[in-house]
């Protein structure tokens, strides 16, 4: 089932970005309701991004990342081995050397 799958690479996607990400808050929702609730529920928890795993990106080890603070931020996808030095960026999150 493609909702279990979506559930568990999330799990293991948050575990790795909390990991490589240590200053990064991350918060999971796995379901509950269509994907305009989805987002809403996001946007008012004050998120800057939204990581999607659809079935898509399951099949193709990869996640969206939508901007919802960016007024052009645009949706990308990327393989799930790109995220976290993603996030990094557009966070401005560098470690310290």
């Amino acid at each position: 089932m493609v909702g279990d799958a979506a559930q568990r690479q999330g799990l293991a996607l948050a575990e790795q970005l909390r990991e490589q990400v240590p200053l990064l808050r991350l918060r999971m929702n796995c379901g509950g309701g269509g994907f305009k609730a989805q987002f809403r529920r996001a946007d008012h928890s004050g998120a800057r991004f939204a990581l999607i795993l659809g079935e898509d990106e399951i099949k193709a080890d990869a996640v969206a990342i939508k901007s919802l603070r960016e007024t052009q931020g645009e949706q990308v996808t990327l393989p799930c081995g790109q995220v976290a030095a993603h996030l990094r960026a557009a966070l401005n999150f560098n470690p310290i050397a």
